[in-house]
């Protein structure tokens, strides 16, 4: 079992253990956070209290392992980042980065505070898939295939099906 689990190729691992991340944490704000706190009390505790926490926590277990890199500890690589790596370009798509992530999941824990779990990730992910695909071909010139564009296709008219009244 765990020789097959090691074949199944990176992409793929990674995307299952993201879906089931965000399905689990999808579950959890829908079934007992939301019930709680608001979607915006939510986002304030998540990242202003919980992610500095966890980030904290990933500093110290880097920093107190062995680190091949020449830097001493986590925190020095990362200033070593922001110190040579930082433009002003970059600098602007981190923030847009920021204010869009706080929309963005703001905005799904509304959906969600209304809908069920599934109507709500049904809805919105795709729309996630929609907008990534569009942007990148226009904005970045990235190609579409003929099945990409098949895919947008059934992606819109899921989305149609998927608010049909019966």
């Amino acid at each position: 079992m765990i020789n097959y689990l090691l074949s199944i190729p990176k992409t793929y691992l990674f995307a299952l253990l993201s879906g089931f991340s965000w399905s689990l944490t999808t579950i959890l704000a829908k079934h007992y956070l939301l019930k709680a706190v608001t979607p915006l009390d939510l986002y304030v505790l998540r990242m202003g209290l919980g992610f500095p926490i966890l980030s904290l926590l990933i500093v110290l277990v880097l920093s107190s392992q062995k680190n091949t890199t020449p830097t001493t500890n986590y925190l020095q690589h990362i200033k070593e980042i922001i110190t040579k790596k930082t433009t002003p370009k970059l600098l602007i798509a981190f923030i847009i980065s920021i204010i869009a992530g706080f929309f963005g999941i703001y905005m799904f824990w509304k959906v969600l505070e209304i809908n069920n779990g599934s109507y709500s990730v049904a809805f919105v992910w795709p729309l996630v898939v929609l907008f990534t695909t569009l942007i990148s071909y226009f904005i970045f010139n990235e190609k579409i295939s003929t099945f990409q564009t098949i895919g947008i296709a059934l992606v819109i008219a899921g989305l149609f099906m998927l608010n049909l009244k019966s």
